[in-house]
């Protein structure tokens, strides 16, 4: 088991983690990609197959669950490994949610989703609940599409430790 020690903490989150990943790994340019415009309504973008689509407010949802407190990351691209610390906050269940660096995560009605820069252009995150006890996530897991060009998806997995 990875351990990262209480006095290592990586202050700029899981974006600099899968950044770390992508150098340690070979990236896989696909050459049949596009990049999007940075123009585009955020409304309108184009999701990976399988990330779910839903409202883009900040509304509680009932029975939707909510990010809070702090949470062990394991992220992994290729062969690469990389564990941080998190703290993650929604101010309700189905609400949008801070704590990673970059733009909030967004609430779609099954997962959080997070669009932001990427190192090599724009990088797509879907953070989906896995267990919920009393309406908080306890555990959650990661997809990250468009690192540095490559088709494969690094993962990531979130355990909540701590309030």
């Amino acid at each position: 088991m990875r351990t990262t020690p209480n006095s290592v903490r990586w202050s700029v989150g899981v974006g600099a983690a899968l950044a770390l990943l992508v150098m340690a790994a070979p990236a896989v340019a696909d050459p049949d990609s596009t990049d999007p415009s940075s123009s585009e309504d955020p409304s309108s973008e184009q999701k990976p197959p399988g990330m779910p689509s839903g409202s883009r407010n900040n509304t509680p949802s009932l029975g939707a669950p909510r990010l809070s407190g702090t949470y062990n990351v394991t992220a992994t691209y290729g062969t690469a490994t990389v564990d941080s610390v998190e703290h993650l906050s929604s101010p309700c269940g189905g609400c949008n949610a801070t704590g990673i660096v970059g733009p909030p995560l967004v609430w779609t009605g099954g997962s959080w989703e997070q669009t932001k820069d990427g190192g090599c252009g724009p990088m797509h995150s879907s953070f989906v609940p896995t267990s919920v006890v009393n309406g908080y996530a306890q555990t959650l897991t990661g997809t990250h599409v468009g690192i540095c060009g490559s088709d494969k998806p690094a993962v990531s997995t979130f355990t909540r430790i701590g309030n």
